[in-house]
């Protein structure tokens, strides 16, 4: 269920949970954020919410609503596989924390918000250690709010050309042999090693 682009208020979510227990469906992935809006509470960075979460509609989950839809899917047999997508589709993200953008590149500027059109977007994150500090912050809340076994990091659809133009990603890049496209392969191989000290 796409609620970074689509909200759905808790309860909407529970009932879509009845429904799957009906027909014994027991995983439910759960999209959380995108360029188009930022709905899970993370501990320390109240702007991905209080900013974040104004897109194409507006609305964010709180930590006890998170809890208690877990709960409510646990006592059907369900188990929830929350989806933070990363290094692409980060456009709120990147609106309410800049600096976790390439801002290094020439004439960049912030955007003003969630997009509110579709598609994929050009915002990537940078691929610096404040950012792998930051997720390692989004997976120690999601730690605290998802029991399950899996969490789905997205990974898919970057666009590589904040990449290409930063100077600290073309950096980054040279050092590892590969090219500014390749970095998509490197970042995600460090998020799932990061998550997997979780």
């Amino acid at each position: 269920l796409d609620t970074s682009r689509h909200f759905f208020t808790a309860e909407n979510v529970k009932s879509m949970l009845e429904t799957m227990a009906a027909f014994k469906l027991n995983h439910f992935h759960w999209h959380l954020t995108d360029d188009q809006g930022w709905r899970l509470p993370i501990q320390g960075y109240p702007s991905l919410t209080d900013l974040g979460s104004h897109g194409v509609n507006d609305g964010a989950y709180t930590q006890e609503q998170i809890k208690d839809v877990v709960d409510f899917a646990k006592q059907r047999h369900i188990e929830v596989v929350p989806e933070v997508d990363v290094p692409g589709h980060v456009q709120a993200a990147v609106a309410a924390y800049p600096e976790l953008g390439n801002t290094d590149i020439q004439g960049w500027h912030k955007p003003d918000g969630p997009s509110k059109e579709w598609g994929v977007h050009d915002y990537t994150l940078a691929p610096s250690e404040k950012v792998l500090s930051f997720l390692g912050s989004v997976f120690d809340s999601m730690n605290s709010f998802f029991p399950g076994h899996y969490v789905h990091i997205g990974g898919d659809e970057v666009k590589t050309n904040e990449w290409r133009h930063s100077p600290k990603a073309a950096a980054s890049a040279s050092q590892l042999g590969e090219t500014a496209g390749m970095l998509q392969e490197f970042f995600n191989n460090k998020v799932a090693a990061l998550l997997k000290t979780k």
